[in-house]
């Protein structure tokens, strides 16, 4: 895995991607966690995870890194049932 060669979300898990795109449309840690039956701490675990991955230093840029790598819009937002 060439770390300086990969685009932004290359290397993260679908369930990491998922939790990208609902923290892009503005949920919350509960609803996220609530929306993919998760604990708020397994979606935590996740985030520092995909922190890494992403080389972001906060959440916000989690979310911009995003938008600009086209993984999620943020008028996108999924429906919670």
């Amino acid at each position: 895995m060439a770390s300086g060669s990969s685009r932004p979300g290359e290397e993260l898990t679908s369930k990491q991607l998922a939790i990208v795109r609902l923290l892009v449309a503005g949920r919350t840690i509960k609803e996220i966690a609530w929306a993919l039956g998760l604990s708020d701490q397994t979606v935590y675990e996740h985030l520092a995870n995909i922190r890494v991955r992403m080389r972001a230093r906060t959440l916000a840029h989690i979310a911009a890194i995003a938008v600009s790598a086209g993984l999620a819009h943020p008028d996108g937002m999924p429906e919670l049932e």
